[in-house]
Order: C-alpha cells, then structure tokens, then sequence
C-alpha cells in the first residue's frame, strides 16, 4: 500500500515534490527487497535495524528540506527581510499574541508584553487598544505613530480564521521623509497662499478705488447731488449699526459689511448720462426721465465688469442688486423691473431708504431741504408704498442718528 501510494503520489500528484517522493519510493522499495532477501538467505543476522537508522536519516533529510522550501514560510521570512515594516498581532479580546523584530523596534514597549495577556497596563501601548476600538466602531483602519522624531504609518486589519475574525494584527512602517516632504510642502504652500491672498487683497483695494475713483467724477459732473454718495455711504453704515445692535431681520456679518462696502457704487452708472440731463435744474421731460433711469443698469454693468472675477461672488451680487434696483419700490411701481414686495432683493430695500432720505433732506438745484420732521412722515407715509414695511422699526430706531449726523453735516448738505 506504501509503495502504490508513492507510486501515485509520483505520477498523478502536481503539488508534492517529485523528488522527495522519489526517495521515499527508493527506500520503500529497497526496504521491502532487502526483507525478501534475507529472509530467503537465512542471514546469521538482523539487516533491517541498520535500515530503520538509514530510514530516519533520510526521513530527517526530506522533513528539513520540505520545512526549508515551504512556499507560505519562505515568502513571509523573505517580505520581512525585505521591508522595514512591523507587525503587532492581538486577540478578539485584545490580548498581546506577539510581533516581529521590526516592531519591538520601533515600539520598545513591546518587550514587556507577556504573549495571551492584557497590555492596558502598558501606557505606550495603549494608544494601539484604542486604534482597535477605533477600527470596530468605525472602520477607521489608517492611522499615524510617532516614535523617537520617526513617523510611521499604521494599517489595522482582521485576522481570520476559518472564515470567522479571531483577532487583529497592526502593520507599522516608517513614513518619516514622507512627511517631512509633506510638511515642507503645506509650509510652502501657506506662505504662497498668504502670498496670494496679499495680491487678491492689492488687487480688490485697487479695484474699490477705481470704483470709488468713478463714483467721485460722478458726483463732482452732478451739482445737484453734490455729497450724495458720501452721506448715503454714511446712512447705509448708521441702519447697519441699528440693525445689527438691536438684532432685527438676522442678518449675517458678511452680508452687512458687503453693504456698507457696495452703498458708494449705487450711482456710478450716472457717468453715462449727458450732462445736459444730469445738471439740468428744472424738471426732466419724459424722454429725459427714461434716459435717467438708464443709470441703474448702467451702474449694475459697470459693477458687475469692473469687480467679476476679482471681488468675491458674495459681494458683486450685493453691490450689483444695490446698483441696479435701490429704484425700484415695494408695490411695484419702480424702476427698472418693477419688482414687488420681496422680489427686490433686500440690500436694494435698505438702500433705498438712505437714497430717498437724503433726497429728502439735502438742498437740490430744483428743491430746498425738508426739515427732518417733514422727512420723517413722508418716510413713514411710505413704508408698505415705496418701502419695505418691515424696514420701519429700523429706520424709526436710526431717526436720532440720522438727525444727528445731518445736522452735523448741514454745511456740506445746504451749500
């Protein structure tokens, strides 16, 4: 039965070594004559004892040779030799079963870890007990050790056995020119993006005073709106104040400051209109009307082209809505889309209370000033009409400073 097992295993078997069983065939059959042939010759005395020592011998020989060259020992003592990574092996109750050289290195805790143990007691080798809870909770199995200015990168994953998870093992391997490369890399990069933000914050300053440049020239061409732009700047900055002091609409730190930044800007597009209109003293005839009301698209394009690109969205869409409907009034009866109600967006609602009350109050080369009280009931006769309703309280609880401010300013607005 040996010899025919053999036999098979030479002839039909792909996975065994030839050989290793050559061998043992040999012996096998030079055992089973060499019986035969002193039985037969009635030797004086017993040959096959001396076979048995010769059996062991190269028993002993294929058991060595078949250890040395087993695939799965060879290829893992050979990928150990290879890299430098560790490896640390825990239970499903998180008890120590063992590691390789590699790792007592780099973690030197390890050397007092006793194999089927707990190693909570250990602090340094806590950190790896809470990565396994980690890696069960949340599949998280990536993470970072740091040891002796060495930086390694650690992947957890499960042991299995039979289909069934009997534990983890931990994988280490050092990352240090990684990371310094790494850390090199995000210093350069902050430093060339507080670079780039110094150019973004260059550029948009210019670009305001352009802006502001324009709004200047349009101002010093119309005599009579001399200041407008600075005291509307102004009332925007005191409804803000009110607004954000007493907390009314909510409104977001953003969205007040892009206001306050985009008032000056709500009038540029009057560069584009004749002088003829735009400093006539008397009242404007229909076509000349329409031709004015040209200004506020004309501002929003001239907004919209000078900052795209350049200032954030966020803001060239409030100053472009301030420019193009800070005309336009809370029935519909407005200027250039006739938007009703909230439909005109919010930051053109608030402008154009500054825009009328300064109208209202200031010396004009067709009108002298209403004096605040007058102001302040066509204001208020107004709110649900031209203003928003909801805007009342706030232009109610700014009327003390705004009285204040124009009285201060009374030279600047009567002359």
């Amino acid at each position: 039965m040996g010899i025919s097992t053999l036999i098979y295993s030479l002839t039909k078997k792909h996975s065994v070594s030839k050989k290793s069983v050559f061998i043992l065939l040999t012996l096998e059959v030079a055992n089973t004559l060499l019986f035969i042939v002193s039985r037969a010759l009635d030797f004086p005395f017993e040959i096959m004892p001396a076979m048995y020592i010769l059996d062991g011998w190269i028993l002993l020989y294929i058991l060595r040779r078949t250890s040395m060259y087993n695939i799965k020992d060879c290829v893992n003592s050979s990928l150990e030799k290879q890299n430098s990574y560790g490896y640390i092996v825990f239970d499903n109750k998180k008890n120590y079963l063992g590691c390789n050289s590699v790792a007592e290195k780099i973690v030197p805790d390890l050397k007092y870890c006793v194999v089927d143990s707990p190693v909570d007691n250990l602090p340094k080798m806590k950190i790896f007990l809470d990565w396994i809870k980690d890696y069960t909770k949340r599949s998280t199995n990536d993470f970072n050790y740091e040891q002796d200015d060495k930086h390694y990168e650690c992947v957890i994953e499960r042991i299995w056995y039979k289909e069934k998870p009997c534990g983890f093992i931990i994988e280490l391997h050092e990352e240090t020119e990684k990371w310094k490369y790494l850390e090199m890399m995000s210093s350069h990069n902050f430093n060339l993006e507080e670079r780039i933000r110094d150019k973004i914050q260059h550029i948009q300053n210019i670009q305001s005073q352009i802006l502001l440049g324009i709004a200047s020239v349009v101002e010093n061409r119309d005599d009579s709106t001399g200041g407008h732009i600075k005291r509307t700047s102004d009332v925007i900055r005191i409804l803000i104040d009110v607004i954000r002091e007493k907390n009314i609409l909510q409104l977001s730190d953003e969205f007040c400051e892009d206001l306050i930044k985009a008032a000056p800007m709500h009038d540029l597009g009057k560069i584009g209109i004749d002088d003829k209109i735009l400093r006539k003293p008397g009242k404007l005839t229909d076509e000349e009307f329409s031709i004015m009301q040209s200004h506020v698209i004309k501002s929003a394009q001239l907004v919209e082209k000078i900052l795209n690109g350049v200032e954030e969205e966020h803001f060239v869409k409030v100053a472009t809505n301030v420019a193009k409907h800070h005309h336009e009034k809370w029935n519909g009866m407005g200027y250039p889309d006739k938007l009703k109600c909230e439909d005109i967006p919010l930051e053109s609602r608030i402008m154009a209370i500054a825009d009328v009350y300064d109208a209202l109050v200031s010396k004009r080369c067709y009108k002298e000033p209403m004096s605040f009280e007058q102001a302040y009931s066509v204001m208020i006769d107004s709110m649900g009409s031209h203003f928003d309703p909801k805007l009342e309280q706030v232009f109610i609880l700014s009327r003390e400073k705004l009285e204040e401010y124009y009285s201060s300013e009374v030279d600047a607005v009567n002359t």
